[in-house]
């Protein structure tokens, strides 16, 4: 399984050479970040026994519009 940052590098190595909007950019990169935001929450609760649920523990780590 690729992580969704490697998923985003294919998809812009797809157009190598072509000249993409910077709004298609950026609708891709959201569509990788909730990707990348379960991945990261199947890391959570698959390695760690904490009293902490997953979305409380990827809130206040790696959510930046505090």
């Amino acid at each position: 399984m690729k992580t969704a940052m490697q998923e985003l590098k294919d998809w812009a190595n797809q157009y190598k050479g072509q000249m993409i909007s910077a709004d298609q950019v950026v609708l891709q990169a959201h569509k990788f970040l909730e990707k990348e935001k379960e991945q990261i929450k199947t890391a959570f609760e698959s390695g760690w026994n904490w009293n902490l649920s997953s979305e409380k523990y990827y809130q206040e780590t790696y959510n930046q519009n505090k």
